[in-house]
């Protein structure tokens, strides 16, 4: 599998509905590269679209580090999930996230084990790392993990 970066465009028409444009690059291009193309396929969708261009975001390929898993954990299927909840800062609504393929090690039946890896999860969520630290979609940070929930989903 080839890598690629890719550039989203975010649009919305007059009646509030959403859709998203996706241009695919290759992972050599610069940052300042990407911003020009980003220029460049703006203004050309936005002559060919009725929709209004609300944003462009960058998905940047990233280095994995050489410790992770070489493959996949046998009959661990994507469906079993675990849905993560975190209230924000400065908002009364909370934020969501669900990572697939929960293995046993964290999973009884319908209900989550704590574990130290799933606490290292909460705490890398609610801490990132030494220079960064996660947020929400609005740039709310993550304050306080306030449900876990196995889910299944097809």
């Amino acid at each position: 599998m080839a890598l690629v970066n890719s550039i989203t465009f975010s649009l919305i028409d007059y009646s509030g509905d959403k859709r998203t444009v996706r241009v695919f690059t290759p992972a050599t291009a610069t940052l300042a590269e990407l911003q020009n193309l980003s220029n460049a396929v703006a203004a050309e969708l936005d002559a060919i679209t009725g929709m209004l261009i609300t944003g462009a975001s960058v998905n940047l390929q990233l280095t994995l580090p050489g410790t992770l898993k070489a493959s996949a954990v046998e009959d661990v299927d994507a469906e079993r999930g675990v849905n993560w909840t975190f209230a924000k800062l400065n908002s009364n609504f909370s934020y969501t996230i669900r990572t697939p393929g929960a293995t046993d090690a964290i999973v009884d039946g319908e209900n989550l084990v704590p574990t130290a890896d799933t606490n290292d999860w909460l705490t890398v969520m609610l801490d990132g790392d030494a220079t960064t630290e996660p947020t929400d979609e609005y740039a709310n940070d993550l304050i306080a993990a306030t449900a876990q929930k196995v889910t299944f989903h097809k």
